[in-house]
């Protein structure tokens, strides 16, 4: 009857954990918000001074869910960043990015500033 007990009480907790991961990990593949914060972050990370970089609201920006993964996105956009000598430059950028719901983390796939 104990075995039975603690095999029941495991199974319990894995499905606790199941569904606590689950749609939260659906819920960040389907945000393209999601994937503009991600690419917002990792294209901060080259910035002279990311603090002082005027980003647009992720509406002003195509975001494209692609077919080539799960939770694939092509992000197309622009951002006021400072350059070397301080003064404020407009720029482009692309970023490919893919959610790997399995570990729970963004992966960068390619970036062109």
């Amino acid at each position: 009857m104990k075995g039975f007990l603690a095999l029941m009480a495991g199974i319990a907790v894995l499905a606790v954990i199941a569904l606590g991961i689950g749609p939260k990990s659906d819920r960040i593949c389907n945000s393209e918000a999601e994937a503009y914060e991600f690419a917002k972050t990792t294209i901060n990370r080259g910035l002279i001074a990311p603090s002082e970089a005027q980003w647009p609201k992720h509406s002003e920006a195509t975001i494209l869910k692609t077919d080539e993964g799960e939770c694939r996105y092509k992000i197309f956009g622009h951002l006021d960043a400072q350059n070397g000598f301080g003064a404020m430059i407009r720029r482009d950028y692309f970023i490919e990015i893919d959610y790997k719901k399995e570990s729970g983390r963004w992966e960068l796939i390619k970036l062109e500033r």
